[in-house]
């Protein structure tokens, strides 16, 4: 472990605004290739790609050409689709392989610097991998869901891994280019980082701020012809004083930004550690049926129960996905489904946070969030296209109470969106004709 390295990152305070992320979890996912032939070519046109094409990391905060790291994806970045019919893995993991053993030993080491906020708090982390870097093993990469938990990212190199903590959650990548950006502050002061990954080690790039500038604001406020006062930054790169626009061409300059993009395909603990000993998530066998029904929620999870299954009980974006195809495929995207997700309530005296949760009420998505499922699922309503941000508001159940999951298809993103509604949403004439559920069944043995 850097230590030194890591220190001086917190101290920097780390981390990226927010951003939702829409894209499919193909973008992270790495399928190893079946023909050989396919493979040979691709290392051949790497190599050719190699000689092409000079790459440096210039450990300095100042800005020079040497600086500039091609940001261009590699082909190898580009995943196909996770198509389970074909027996392919999550990543192209194999059972056994000495990576995967690596990560579970770092997450489940409660010796460690991660395991000592791992403890208490595992219920809100989210799992993934990565492929920041070129070569073919990914990256873990762990969002704590927590703003001053931040994230960390970790790559295994030489039998050992390395581990970067980033200080707030929000951070962005882009696949195969070894660079991170991290920009969240807070209390209108904004650190900017960007690090890279090279040769299994995490490296400072540049980095620099921006913060209100109070004298601006206070010449703005003493003016009386000023009607509307707008806020005024200062911006700092590499310690200088900058303009706005040099400020971001300086981060574009090394980072594209409209290259950068969130993880995605998030699992809760339980399951991405299957992920790893597998290369399966726990439900990636299950089967799924969709019935049209004008029924309430609980006639609808007795129906599931009496046919041998349960409501739905969504625990990844690949499984949300799996659903949004059949959903099409069945022609009934006009729809909404019933699904095994509650919210937050108390049954009896024990107080239950809003998740999905199968008959015996266990969940593999249990979430102290206000929000209920956590806000890097790709399904949640938040990230729904006609969802109002500013106002918290859904485009659907407005007024109604909010006790149990609908999903809703969209048919122009090609997925599921889970928002909250009544039990007896079929009293409601706008949507008892549109009414179904989804049953789940486990696979036999």
């Amino acid at each position: 472990m850097k230590r030194d390295l890591i220190r001086k990152l917190l101290a920097l305070t780390l981390v990226s605004s927010f951003v939702f992320s829409f894209a499919a979890c193909d973008m992270d996912l790495k399928l190893k290739a079946d023909d050989e032939e396919e493979e040979e070519e691709e290392e051949e046109d790497e190599e050719e790609e190699e000689e092409t094409e000079e790459t440096t990391v210039e450990t300095t905060s100042e800005v020079t050409e040497e600086t500039v790291i091609e940001t261009e994806p590699s082909e190898e970045t580009e995943a196909p689709s996770y198509d389970i019919e074909t027996g392919d893995t999550l990543w192209g993991i194999e059972p056994g392989e000495e990576w995967c053993q690596a990560y579970i030993d770092y997450i489940e080491d409660d010796t460690s610097d991660f395991g000592e906020i791992n403890g208490d708090y595992t219920d809100t982390f989210q799992y993934t991998l990565i492929y920041l870097d070129d070569d073919d093993i990914p990256e873990l990469f762990i969002n704590t869901n927590i703003e001053a938990s931040g994230e960390i990212v970790c790559t295994y190199h030489d039998g050992e891994v390395e581990e970067l903590w980033l200080s707030r959650i929000g951070t962005m990548y882009i696949p195969g280019s070894g660079l991170l950006y991290s920009n969240t502050g807070h209390m209108d002061w904004y650190p900017v980082l960007i690090t890279s990954l090279e040769g299994g080690s995490f490296n400072y790039v540049a980095g620099g701020e921006y913060y209100l500038d109070s004298e601006a604001m206070n010449e703005q406020a003493e003016d009386p012809d000023i009607e509307e006062y707008e806020m005024i930054y200062a911006y700092e790169w590499g310690g200088v004083e900058v303009s706005e626009e040099e400020f971001y061409d300086s981060i574009n300059s090394i980072f594209d930004l409209e290259q950068g993009i969130r993880p995605t395909c998030w699992f809760a603990l339980g399951e991405f550690l299957d992920v790893l000993e597998t290369g399966h998530y726990d439900s990636y066998d299950h089967e799924y049926e969709l019935i049209e029904g004008n029924v309430t929620y609980q006639q609808a999870q007795q129906e599931c129960e009496d046919r041998g299954g349960y409501l739905v009980v969504i625990s990844n974006d690949l499984e949300a996905q799996a659903v949004a195809d059949l959903i099409e495929e069945q022609g009934m995207g006009d729809y909404f489904f019933y699904t095994g997700y509650l919210a937050s309530q108390y049954v009896g005296d024990v107080f239950y946070p809003a998740a999905f949760y199968y008959p015996d009420m266990t969940s593999p998505t249990d979430s102290s969030s206000e929000f209920g499922l956590y806000m890097d699922y790709s399904f949640t309503s938040y990230k729904a296209p006609d969802y109002d941000l500013e106002s918290f508001s859904a485009p659907y159940f407005d007024g109604m109470n909010h006790n149990c999951g609908i999903l809703k298809y969209y048919e122009d993103e090609d997925f599921v969106y889970l928002f909250e509604g009544p039990y007896d949403l079929n009293t409601d004439p706008s949507y008892s004709s549109v009414l179904g559920y989804i049953c789940e069944f486990d696979a036999e043995d």
